[in-house]
């Protein structure tokens, strides 16, 4: 009796297979389908004798992960553009098609024009991720600058109760737009950029903070629609030809929100872990992206994942915007900032984790080409910014406790992370 094959199985399974026969050097193709279950597409010219041959052997060593009805072995190109995936020491060519979490599956979009857009997104909850984006912002606008603030967390929002009292809370929130133009499609009756917007009094009459909610006031007096409008904000459905992903619609919601007014800046609030709402302000922004941690084994497990992930979309042309480039790590709520040794235990943990996952392999003939970073080098994605643990920012209440929006006072704790994210979205060369 054969073993059973496993999904972490099935892919080296097929190429294996493919490659004893028709080679190590064919072309193919590889496609795993909604189901996940594998196709392989080969060239055209492939003998029929060979293609009958493949055919039979893959069915046979896949079993389940063979499809089921249908060819597995096709003549022809998949329609989507493949991607290079690694496995083992070899790249292939490789398309993941989904039912949902598309964006997933896209490579990352280009980098934004201006505003730029900077994403706080973590792998869990906790870790002074949505602290430190209010911080932010508050310190934005107390240099006198203009800055939209987007709640992303539509599972657990924060962001909006944080920043605006009840009164200046508009009608709708982004879970209200993101659902109604999913349902409504490309012509649709959306609710009005002022009815969504609104704008919080921590600025202190200084710069500006505009703020869209997960959640508006219609969430709250109709709080037994809020997971309806979940399930649908997330339909992905062809409009001109194409699919319009969860991803797209945020892309149109932030546009539509920066014609109306100038900003400094776009500062988004991602939903914490790997589903299928985070892929959005992951891959299909064009922002920067902070990855909050903490010095956990479940940080360090859970982010090798993602990064090995993401490595799929590396760029091949070394001219090419890198993406890679847009991330950087963030260690938050660090209770011992002046502990030496637990500062280079994390690095050299993180260190590991995007050097096995991000990061392509070090070259023995030193190519400048190869992404690759020294542990120490303080310019790398994965060198931290480190937030210090300051238990007045506890809970974060900016409109009840305005000692939390003191500018010495969040100095101590985030001076550092302020410093480094002006510079990154250049705003330090503003007056």
């Amino acid at each position: 009796m054969a073993d059973p094959v496993f999904y972490d199985d099935s892919l080296r399974i097929a190429i294996e297979v493919v490659q004893d026969i028709l080679g190590a050097d064919a072309d193919v193709t590889y496609l795993r389908d909604g189901q996940g279950q594998l196709h392989v597409f080969v060239p055209e010219t492939t003998q029929k004798a060979r293609v009958s041959a493949l055919d039979e052997a893959l069915r046979k060593r896949l079993g389940r992960y063979a499809p089921r009805f249908g060819r597995l072995v096709h003549l022809d190109q998949p329609s989507s553009e493949p991607v290079l995936l690694v496995v083992g020491d070899q790249r292939i060519k490789y398309v993941e098609r989904r039912f949902a979490g598309v964006d997933w599956t896209l490579s990352p979009a280009p980098v934004a024009v201006e505003p730029p857009r900077l994403v706080f997104y973590s792998i869990k909850g906790g870790v002074g991720r949505t602290t430190a984006l209010t911080v932010l912002a508050t310190h934005i606008a107390m240099r006198g600058g203009t800055v939209l603030c987007l709640d992303l967390d539509l599972e657990a929002p924060g962001l909006g109760q944080a920043m605006l009292p009840e009164e200046l809370t508009p009608e709708f929130g982004a879970l209200d737009w993101l659902a109604e133009r999913a349902i409504q499609g490309l012509n649709a009756e959306l609710p009005k950029l002022r009815d969504l917007i609104g704008t919080s009094p921590v600025a202190r009459d200084s710069g500006r903070i505009d703020v869209i909610p997960a959640f508006g006031v219609r969430c709250f007096r109709s709080p037994g629609t809020v997971l309806g409008k979940l399930s649908r904000s997330l339909l992905e459905s062809p409009e001109d030809g194409r699919i319009t992903t969860f991803g797209k619609r945020v892309t149109e919601l932030i546009e539509r929100a920066c014609e109306t007014r100038r900003y400094d800046a776009v500062l988004i609030d991602a939903r914490a872990g790997l589903s299928e709402i985070s892929a959005a302000p992951l891959l299909a922004l064009g922002a920067d992206v902070l990855l909050f941690m903490a010095d956990s084994n479940q940080s360090f497990v859970t982010y090798s994942a993602l990064l090995t992930y993401l490595q799929r979309f590396a760029p091949t042309n070394p001219e090419a915007d890198d993406w890679r480039l847009r991330f950087k790590t963030i260690r938050g709520r660090v209770a011992n900032p002046g502990d030496v040794v637990a500062s280079e235990r994390f690095l050299d943990r993180i260190a590991t984790v995007f050097a096995e996952g991000l990061y392509d392999e070090a070259s023995d003939a030193g190519d400048l080409d190869v992404f690759n970073f020294a542990p120490d080098d303080s310019d790398a994605p994965h060198y931290p910014v480190s937030i210090a643990f300051d238990p007045r920012y506890q809970t974060y209440e900016p409109l009840e406790f305005t000692e939390q929006t003191n500018p010495e006072v969040a100095e101590a704790a985030f001076g550092a992370f302020t410093r480094w994210c002006i510079e990154r979205l250049g705003l330090d060369q503003k007056p």
